[in-house]
C-alpha cells in the first residue's frame, strides 16, 4: 500500500479522476496480496487515503473496493468443512468436499443436488452428529440453495429443507427466513395443519423488522398451504396481495391449486376461472415468463385446452414479437407437445380449432398436417375425413401428403366401403398426376400410345359421401388403366362427393402408388396390381423424373411385397444382391429386409437347399451395408420401424435367427445376434431365446429324427430332458454374471449403451444391462455346445470366418472366448 502511495504522490499534478483510477487499479492487487504483506486495517486505510489528498467520496469508493476483494479472498480461503485432523484422511469426509467443490463450480442440476446429498448424509452417518457444526456458512449456503432448487418432488424438497434447517439449529446457526418458510412447510407435510397455519399467520400479520411476513416467498408459502385445505377465497386473497406488489412473480404457485384439482370433476371450471382471475388481475403486466410458466403448468397437470389458450393470449399480445418462421415453428411444435397431452379426440379437435384461430393462413397447411396425423394415429377415420373437408371449406387445397394420411387412416380400416372410398381417392390422385405430366413436363415430347388412350380417360371412383353409403357397382378385376368398355368408363366417370366433387385433388406421389399397389396385392387383386406396375414401367421409361419418382422406399417396399406374393421373388433377390454399394442402397427401408428375411424364412422352411436365394450370412451383410448408407439420423427411424413391425407381425431377431437355424449355422447365428443389437438396436426376444435352444437341443440330440423329437417333447422323454438341463445351463450362466455385476447408484453418471474399458487404478463400477449380459450368456451357452463337437481353436475360427462373411470383422462376440469356456 505505501508502495502505490509512493508513487501515487508523483501524481498530484494530475487530475483527481486519474489519480482515483490508478489508486483503484492497485487496490485490488494490494488486497490480494494481503496475506504475504503487512496486513492494514481501516484506521491504515484512512490514513494513507487521507495522505494521498482524496476527497471523502473517493475514500469510501477505495474502502468498498479494498473490503470486497479481502471479504472474497476471506471466504475462498474458508474450508467447507472444519474438520479435526483425524477425519481429513477418510473417505466420507473427500467425498463431501469434492461434493462442495462440485457445487461450487457447477451451481445447479441433478446431478450436484444428488451427489451432494448423498455425500452430506453419508457424512453425516460416518463422522457423527457433530458434522453440522464443522460445516462452513458458504457450505450451508451451497447445501441449501441445491436442495431448494428440486422443481418435480416438492415433497422431498420440504423433507430435505426440514432436515437441513433442524441440523442448523442443532448445531447453533442462527435461523435464516428461508429456514422458518422451510420448518412450516415441513409441519404443515407432517399433518400438524393447524399448528403450521397457525406459525405461519403469527409471521404474517405480526412482521418482523425485515417485514418477512409480506416477502413474496411468505405470500407463496402461504398460498401453497391454503391451496391444499381447498380455501379458495384465502387463496385468491393472498394471490391479489402477492401479484399487487410483486407483479412479475412466478405463476407456479398455482401448480399446487391446479394439482390438487386436476383429479375432480369440477375441476376443470375451477382451474379455468382461476385463470381468467389471474388474467384480470395482472391485466397486461403478465410477462412471457409468466405465460409459459402457466402453459408448463396445463400441459403437465393435463389440461392441453387450456394451455393451448395460453399461447393465444401469448400471440394477441404479441409478447412474441412479428410473426416469423422461428417463431411459427416454436408454435407448432408446442401444439404438437399439447396433442400428446390429449386423453381424447374431442381435446385434439379444440386444440386444433383454437389454434386455427390465432394462426395465420400461411401455415395453416402445416397445422393441418401434424392435426390429421394425430387423428390418424388415434385411428379415427370418420374425424380425418371431417378434418378434410373443413380444409376444403377454408379454401384450402389439401397437398398430396394430407390425402396420403386420410389413405392411409381408411385403408386400415376394416371397412369394405371405407376401402373403395380410398381406392377412388387414390385413382382420381393418379388421374391429376397424368394431366400434370402431361400438360407440364411433357410438353414438346411425343407421347406413348398409352397417354393417347388415358388422355380423356376419368380416374376411377366410387361415390364417396362420409359415410356407410354402398359404394357405386364396378368391376373388381378392373384395373386403373384398362378402359375398353362403356360400362367401365361410366363407373369411372362418377365423382366423389361431397367434397372432392367440382374441387381441385393433388397429383400422386410415390407414396400414393405405393398404398394403393399394397392394397391390390393385400385384396388378392393381382390384375389391377399388374396394371399398376404397367403405369409404374411406363413412368420410369418416359417421364423425366421416373428414376427419382420410383426411388421412393415406400414404393420399392410395395414392389417387393407385390413380387413376393406373385411369386417373382428370385428377380427381387437379383436386383437387390446385385446392386453396388452406395447412395443408392438407402433407397430401401425397413419393411424391404423384414420381407426379404420372412421371404428367405419361408423358401428354406420348405426347401433347405434352396440355391435361388442367398445364404443368410450375404443377407446379414448386405443390410449392415445399406444401413452404413443411411445417414445416422435416419438410424434410429430404422431400429424404431423394426420394433414396431414386431409388434404388428414377427420379431425380426426370431426370424434372423430362424433362418439360421435351418442352415445348421451356429457360428453365424451367434454373429447374427451381435450384430442386430450394436448396428439395429434390436434386444433378444423370447422368440430369439426358444429358436436357438431349439438348435441347441437338436445339436446335442444328433442322432434323434423330427419324429423323436416331436415324440419326446409330448412326452417329456430325451428332448424334453436335454431342453430343461440347457436352459438350467443358460440361468446358471446368466446369474453368475448377475452376481458378479456391481449395481451403480441413482445418483452416478454412467452411459447405459456403452461400458468403456476400466482405466488402471480405476472404478469397477458399472451398469447391469439386461440385454449385454443375455447376450454374453448365450455367446457363453454356444460356445460351450460348440467345444463339445469340435476344437476350441477351430471354434473361434468359426466365429472369425462368421464375422468376415457378414463384414464385421472387428466387432466384439461376447465376453469369454472359446479357449477359456470351462
Amino acid at each position: 500500500m505505501l508502495h502505490v502511495l509512493a508513487n501515487f504522490r508523483q501524481l498530484q499534478a494530475s487530475s483527481l479522476a486519474s489519480r482515483c483510477t490508478y489508486l483503484l487499479r492497485h487496490t485490488r492487487n494490494i488486497a490480494d496480496k494481503s496475506d504475504q504483506e503487512r496486513p492494514f486495517d481501516e484506521e491504515t486505510l484512512d490514513r494513507t487515503t487521507a495522505h494521498a489528498g482524496l476527497s471523502d467520496a473517493d475514500v469510501r469508493r477505495v474502502q468498498d473496493v479494498v473490503g470486497a476483494a479481502l471479504r472474497k479472498r476471506r471466504a475462498a480461503a474458508e474450508p467447507y468443512v472444519k474438520a479435526h485432523r483425524k477425519y481429513r484422511a477418510s473417505a466420507p469426509y473427500k467425498k463431501l468436499v469434492r461434493a462442495f467443490e462440485l457445487a461450487e463450480v457447477q451451481k445447479k442440476g441433478k446431478l450436484v443436488r444428488s451427489e451432494l446429498w448423498d455425500a452430506y448424509t453419508n457424512a453425516r452417518y460416518r463422522l457423527g452428529s457433530e458434522l453440522p457444526s464443522l460445516l462452513s456458512e458458504k457450505a450451508w449456503a451451497l447445501l441449501w440453495r441445491s436442495q431448494d432448487s428440486i422443481p418435480s418432488n416438492p415433497g422431498l424438497r420440504a423433507t430435505r429443507l426440514r432436515l437441513l434447517a433442524a441440523d442448523r439449529e442443532k448445531a447453533g446457526f442462527t435461523t435464516t427466513f428461508a429456514e422458518r418458510i422451510a420448518k412450516v412447510e415441513a409441519l404443515f407435510n407432517k399433518g400438524h395443519r393447524e399448528e403450521a397455519l397457525q406459525q405461519w399467520s403469527d409471521e404474517h400479520n405480526e412482521p418482523t423488522e425485515e417485514g418477512d411476513g409480506f416477502r413474496a416467498e411468505h405470500l407463496s408459502l402461504g398460498i401453497r398451504l391454503y391451496q391444499k385445505i381447498g380455501d379458495w377465497d384465502r387463496t385468491k386473497a393472498l394471490l391479489e396481495e402477492l401479484y399487487k406488489n410483486n407483479s412479475e412473480y412466478d405463476l407456479k404457485v398455482m401448480d399446487e391449486f391446479i394439482a390438487v384439482h386436476s383429479g375432480r370433476l369440477v375441476g376443470h371450471e375451477e382451474i379455468w376461472e382461476l385463470y381468467t382471475w389471474v388474467k384480470s388481475v395482472l391485466n397486461d403486466r403478465m410477462s412471457l415468463a409468466q405465460r409459459e410458466s402457466l402453459f408448463g403448468i396445463f400441459h403437465a397437470r393435463g389440461f392441453p385446452v387450456h394451455a393451448v389458450t395460453v399461447l393465444e393470449d401469448m400471440i394477441r399480445h404479441e409478447q412474441f414479437g412479428d410473426w416469423t418462421a422461428e417463431t411459427a415453428r416454436l408454435m407448432l411444435d408446442r401444439i404438437s407437445i399439447l396433442y400428446a397431452a390429449c386423453t381424447d379426440t374431442d381435446q385434439v379437435n379444440e386444440v386444433s380449432l383454437t389454434a386455427l384461430s390465432f394462426l395465420p393462413l400461411e401455415y395453416s397447411l402445416v397445422l393441418f398436417k401434424r392435426w390429421l396425423h394425430e387423428i390418424v394415429v388415434r385411428g379415427q377415420t370418420r374425424a380425418s375425413t371431417k378434418i378434410v373437408e373443413l380444409m376444403y371449406e377454408r379454401g384450402l387445397i389439401p397437398r398430396t401428403y394430407h390425402l396420403n394420411l386420410l389413405l392411409m387412416c381408411l385403408w386400415r380400416s376394416n371397412n369394405g366401403t371405407m376401402h373403395s372410398q380410398a381406392e377412388a381417392i387414390a385413382l382420381q390422385m393418379l388421374g391429376a398426376r397424368r394431366r400434370t405430366l402431361k400438360h407440364g413436363k411433357r410438353t414438346g415430347r411425343q407421347r406413348s400410345s398409352r397417354e393417347e388412350r388415358e388422355e380423356d380417360m376419368p380416374a376411377k371412383a366410387s361415390s364417396y359421401t362420409g359415410s356407410d353409403q354402398t359404394p357405386s357397382t364396378q368391376n373388381e378385376n378392373t384395373g386403373p388403366i384398362d378402359a375398353d368398355t362403356s360400362a367401365i368408363r361410366k363407373a369411372m366417370s362418377k365423382k366423389i362427393e361431397p367434397f372432392f366433387e367440382k374441387r381441385q385433388v393433388p397429383p400422386a406421389d410415390p407414396k400414393t402408388l405405393a398404398q394403393l399397389l399394397q392394397y391390390y396385392t393385400k385384396a388378392s387383386r393381382l390384375f389391377d396390381a399388374q396394371q399398376l406396375m404397367e403405369y409404374l414401367d411406363d413412368v420410369e421409361r418416359e417421364a423425366e423424373d421416373g428414376p427419382a419418382f420410383l426411388a421412393e422406399s415406400s414404393l420399392l417396399d410395395a414392389k417387393v411385397y407385390y413380387y413376393i406374393t406373385v411369386g417373382r421373388d428370385e428377380e427381387v433377390w437379383h436386383d437387390i444382391m446385385n446392386m453396388s454399394p452406395g447412395m443408392g442402397m438407402a433407397r430401401y427401408n425397413a419393411s424391404v429386409y423384414y420381407r426379404l428375411w420372412s421371404d428367405l424364412r419361408n423358401a428354406r422352411h420348405i426347401q433347405e437347399h434352396d440355391t435361388s436365394r442367398p445364404d443368410p450370412r450375404a443377407l446379414l451383410a448386405h443390410m449392415i451395408e445399406w444401413h452404413q448408407t443411411t445417414h445416422p439420423s435416419e438410424r434410429v427411424r430404422i431400429s424404431k420401424r423394426f420394433i414396431t413391425l414386431a409388434t404388428r407381425y414377427t420379431d425380426l431377431p426370431y426370424l434372423v435367427a430362424t433362418c439360421f437355424r435351418q442352415g445348421s449355422d451356429l457360428s453365424g447365428a451367434l454373429v447374427a445376434m451381435h450384430v442386430l443389437h450394436k448396428h439395429f438396436g434390436l434386444a433378444p426376444t423370447p422368440r430369439m431365446l426358444k429358436a436357438l435352444f431349439n438348435q441347441l437341443v437338436a445339436l446335442a440330440l444328433p442322432t434323434a429324427t423330427a419324429e423323436d423329437r416331436r415324440e419326446n417333447s409330448r412326452r417329456g422323454g430325451r428332448w424334453g430332458y436335454t431342453m430343461v438341463k440347457m436352459l438350467r445351463l443358460y440361468h446358471n450362466l446368466l446369474l453368475q454374471r448377475v452376481q458378479s455385476t456391481e449395481f451403480a447408484p441413482r445418483t452416478s453418471v454412467i452411459d447405459l449403451e456403452f461400458n468403456p474399458p476400466l482405466e488402471a487404478g480405476g472404478s469397477s463400477l458399472r451398469v447391469f444391462n439386461h440385454a449385454e449380459s443375455t447376450l454374453d450368456t448365450l455367446s457363453e451357452l454356444i460356445r460351450f455346445i460348440m467345444v463339445r463337437m469340435y476344437d476350441r481353436s477351430d471354434v473361434e475360427k468359426m466365429i472369425e470366418q462368421a464375422k468376415a462373411d457378414i463384414g464385421v470383422p472387428d466387432m466384439s462376440t461376447g465376453d469369454v472366448d472359446a479357449l477359456h469356456v470351462r
